[in-house]
């Protein structure tokens, strides 16, 4: 629809210009829309940064504190106890945690 209306739009104002007029103004638009498609064609082959399917990423946290026993401060990732495959877990940018009177603080990565 966006299309459409670009192309009636710039017919309109085609059809108000000379012949020598509309033949360089038509030349400088194909050239844009040329450079444009060659963009999108390019964005389209650049993989975007996303999680895969079973991997874990965690960053930015913020802190936590473990105070007395028993008691555990997380500010990465707290695994299942399954051992994932090598460079499936990622942690950065991991808050402070720590652990008073017993508690157990993690601050990256803690397999079971």
């Amino acid at each position: 629809m966006v299309t459409g209306g670009a192309v009636a739009l710039f017919a309109g104002v085609l059809s108000f210009l000379t012949w020598d007029q509309a033949n360089k103004v038509s030349g400088v638009v194909s050239a844009l829309v040329a450079i444009a498609a060659l963009g999108a064609a390019v964005a389209a082959l650049v993989p975007a940064r996303r999680p895969q399917p079973g991997r874990i990423e965690v960053a930015n946290t913020g802190a936590a504190i473990a105070t007395g026993g028993g008691s555990i401060a997380n500010t990465g990732h707290q695994g299942d106890g399954s051992v994932p495959a090598a460079g499936q877990v990622r942690v950065t940018g991991t808050g402070e945690a720590r652990a008073e009177d017993g508690g157990v603080a993690n601050s990256g990565h803690r397999q079971g």
